[in-house]
């Protein structure tokens, strides 16, 4: 868990505040003075936020998750993780534009489904990857320097302090050695089509423990993520499929919660589900395993249940899947429809559609980046080991249902972009 620290803004580049109550070192007096210039770490140089330069003592390389050790001429030290990512504004282009396909003739079953689970051995990730760094945390013994790929935004910690981004970057000052944290980081930004949208990223680390770097920690066994999409609504009018108004369809009657540990294979409280675990140091002939499954769709006529189908999981597919050391990525392409709004093998009322890429980062985030139709309600989890073992989930994302006209895509209320993480 992280620790309660407050934020604290340099006076003048390289300047720390004064000590806050919440946990903060008592004992200014030990500090080094040195602020790392995280936001030029974003772009390949180390550096204080003076400008000094910094020497590099020690750089792992890895891709997706690199970990950097500097020192000033003082002798003082400074990790940085940066953490990158290798989908491209390419692949977000595609994204899109397979949402504005035309729709696969559809299908669907009179039989309740199991879930269906596929075992894969991914292929290595590709060495024509193209990364680009997204955040970077630079770390002292007292001082944490926070960067982002948003120049401007908000980062707020567990204890609710916040603080907005000054020259690229948020500076926590006169903190405890090996202290924990974690920061929120939110930024609201054009689409390009007149439309905004708001990114979020959860970033985590430590101050390093006096004169020295440790290790960094990472996830022992495996990472999962699940991602849902439900009707909070126990009954909805069917009208909008061009029934009279003594039709309704069921839904799941439920909020936004947390995953059971049962997931993927408890009892369906949603319309669909999908989820991919990565197995990172799996000894079995795969390293990747996916499971998609649909809910009933019920029909009710003035309340009494006049028919039950299930869509079809035909077009609900993970793709592209690649596994490193520490980092793994895959492509969610979904599309699932209402069988109970077919006509002349036609889905005259939408569909259910997002496309997303999935970043799986050992060291504890799971990292989203994709597109929807607005509807109905989806809900983004990711699952990480605990220091004990356990497991536990964290959210990612939360999206409302903006109208089942959405459902129809693009023409109708356009689409979500949606960029999240979640980090234990």
């Amino acid at each position: 868990m992280a620790a309660m620290v407050s934020l604290a803004m340099p006076a003048a580049a390289g300047a720390a505040m004064g000590p806050s109550a919440d946990g903060l070192s008592p004992d200014a007096a030990k500090s080094s003075g040195l602020v790392p210039n995280a936001n030029a770490a974003l772009h390949g140089t180390f550096q204080t936020a003076t400008g000094e330069h910094l020497k590099v003592v020690s750089d792992d390389n890895v891709d997706g998750e690199r970990t950097v050790v500097a020192k000033s001429a003082a002798g003082d030290l400074v990790r940085y993780r940066i953490q990158s990512t290798s989908v491209t504004e390419a692949d977000r282009a595609a994204m899109r534009a397979s949402l504005l396909q035309p729709l696969p003739k559809p299908m669907y079953s009179e039989t309740r489904p199991e879930p269906e689970t596929h075992r894969v051995t991914a292929a290595p990730l590709a060495k024509n990857l193209r990364w680009t760094p997204v955040s970077v945390v630079a770390s002292t013994d007292d001082t944490v320097s926070i960067s982002w790929t948003e120049s401007k935004f908000t980062a707020k910690l567990s204890d609710g302090s916040a603080a907005r981004s000054n020259n690229g970057q948020v500076v926590l000052t006169n903190l405890k050695p090996n202290m924990a944290f974690t920061a929120e980081l939110t930024a609201t930004s054009d689409e390009g089509d007149g439309s905004e949208y708001q990114r979020e990223r959860i970033v985590q680390g430590s101050t390093l423990a006096t004169g020295t770097v440790s290790p960094m920690t990472y996830q022992e066994y495996t990472t999962a993520y699940v991602h849902k999409a439900f009707i909070q609504e126990s009954s909805v009018s069917a009208v909008y499929c061009g029934y009279n108004s003594q039709y309704t369809f069921g839904g799941d009657g439920r909020g936004y919660h947390l995953p059971s540990f049962a997931t993927p294979t408890d009892p369906p409280n949603y319309r669909t589900m999908m989820f991919a675990n990565v197995n990172w140091d799996n000894t079995a002939p795969y390293d990747f395993v996916w499971t998609k499954n649909v809910g009933a769709s019920k029909l009710y006529k003035n309340g009494v249940l006049n028919k039950t189908l299930y869509a079809s999981m035909n077009d609900m597919l993970v793709q592209s899947v690649q596994v490193g050391s520490t980092y793994a990525k895959a492509y969610f392409n979904h599309t699932a429809r209402n069988p109970l709004c077919l006509w002349l093998d036609a889905s005259y009322a939408g569909s259910i559609r997002y496309a997303e890429w999935v970043e799986y980062y050992r060291s504890g985030t799971v990292a989203i980046d994709g597109y929807r139709f607005k509807a109905p309600r989806h809900e983004m989890y990711g699952r990480f080991n605990t220091t004990s073992g356990a497991e536990i989930w964290k959210t990612i994302a939360q999206r409302p249902n903006e109208g089942f006209l959405c459902l129809l895509g693009n023409g109708a209320c356009g689409m979500d972009f949606y960029q999240n993480s979640a980090s234990y």
